[in-house]
């Protein structure tokens, strides 16, 4: 049973703590329509895809711990099969989706960096503005 702690336990906790961050972001992207009007459509499709993603993310996570610990109750032989397999074995399409992950890991981290390299706030929001169109 202890097996079950340190895999389905910490699981759960993690998407309670998952809940409460896409609380943030769901706030964020509240005040972020509310406040950048003049935005391209472009971008403000990207934050809509973003939040999209981070709910179909939740909603997945969700379902496989109820098929987990409610629908299999005390039926530890399900947890050797897994209930989601969204490739199905398509190792191009893994691929693509570990390429694009590490890709967006870069551009965040070069992102971060270059933030903290900056010495005066009013450098901050002129970095910013060259990543956002405002048209």
């Amino acid at each position: 049973m202890g097996e079950l702690d340190t895999t389905l336990g910490v699981i759960s906790v993690c998407y309670v703590l998952a809940w409460g961050l896409y609380g943030v972001m769901s706030t964020q992207t509240y005040s972020y329509f509310q406040k950048f009007v003049a935005d391209s459509l472009w971008l403000k499709g990207l934050v809509t895809v973003l939040w999209l993603l981070d709910t179909l993310q939740l909603v997945l996570i969700g379902h496989v711990l109820y098929y987990w610990l409610i629908t299999n109750y005390a039926n530890p032989a399900v947890l050797a099969d897994s209930e989601f397999q969204l490739s199905n074995g398509n190792w191009i399409l893994s691929g693509i989706i570990v390429l694009l992950s590490f890709c967006y890991f870069g551009f965040d981290m070069a992102v971060q960096g270059r933030t903290f390299e900056l010495v005066k706030i009013a450098l901050f929001f002129e970095f910013q503005a060259s990543f956002m169109d405002t048209d």
